[in-house]
């Protein structure tokens, strides 16, 4: 017999939305795949997540192309927020994009009775796993074609980590930067991560003797993060032995200040500050 209980594992979700989301006229598959994404953001006290639609797939049993086409859907009504495959709930349930509801009863009661119905209904495909009539490719489309430049932080820390894994092993396979760079992107965007403190993640991890190889990627990078940080600001003189990191132009014209105004050296105004 089925005993959950809340010390088990729970999800907190704010009244507000979930009766938003009751209102909510959706089919059965956007009510489904939502729940689900509910469950991989708020049910780990996040508000987006790396989904794909495999894991969709094996947790609602519904199938591939019905999943694609329904995260479209909810995408399209402005429900769900999803860029590259972080997908995350649009908690601002006054965005959602909702099509105007008949709420004329005696028209409906009137079209009833004739036996038909309004022209502008159409037969609803019963739910189920049958598979629907082709409407088109249902692979997802590339949404962001962002090229990250050369002097971007996410190319330059993708460099950055490429270049401290080939110390290691230098027959590694090119890869592409620009898809690096994504993952970097979703780290400094999505999980909020320091730039400096991922800077310095790349070359300890690349230092030490048991994770070096297994961060072969940003990817890697991105999902042990913490576990990296952590061992990290643990292992004693940690810092002596990271090499020097590069910096950026604005690191180094920040780094030239603080010098100059130690120095005395710093003039504003055309008067000296003398560092005390």
């Amino acid at each position: 017999m089925a005993n959950p209980q809340c010390e088990n594992g729970h999800t907190n979700l704010a009244n507000e939305l979930l009766e938003a989301m009751i209102r909510t006229p959706l089919s059965d598959y956007e009510h489904r795949i939502l729940l689900f994404i509910i469950r991989k953001t708020y049910g780990y006290k996040k508000t987006v997540d790396w989904i794909s639609q495999q894991q969709i797939v094996e947790s609602s049993g519904i199938k591939k192309s019905h999943v694609c086409r329904t995260i479209k859907k909810l995408k399209d009504k402005n429900i769900i927020i999803k860029e590259f495959k972080m997908i995350g709930i649009q908690k601002d349930y006054e965005q959602w994009k909702l099509p105007k509801q008949v709420t004329n009863i005696s028209y409906l009661n009137r079209e009833l009775s004739k036996n038909k119905l309004p022209k502008q209904v159409t037969p609803v495909t019963q739910t189920g796993n049958k598979k629907l009539p082709i409407q088109g490719p249902t692979k997802e489309k590339k949404e962001n074609t962002t090229k990250y430049t050369e002097d971007s932080i996410e190319i330059q820390l993708s460099k950055l980590l490429l270049e401290k894994i080939k110390i290691n092993n230098p027959k590694f396979k090119e890869p592409s930067l620009q898809q690096w760079a994504k993952y970097i992107f979703i780290m400094i965007k999505y999980d909020k991560r320091d730039i400096k403190d991922i800077k310095d993640v790349i070359s300890f991890c690349q230092s030490d003797s048991f994770w070096k190889a297994i961060i072969q990627s940003p990817f890697k990078l991105k999902e042990k993060f913490d576990s990296l940080y952590t061992r990290m600001i643990n292992t004693p003189g940690w810092k002596n032995e990271i090499p020097n990191i590069k910096l950026t132009p604005e690191e180094e014209a920040q780094k030239e200040r603080l010098k100059q105004f130690k120095e005395g050296k710093l003039i504003i105004d055309d008067r000296p500050i003398v560092s005390t």
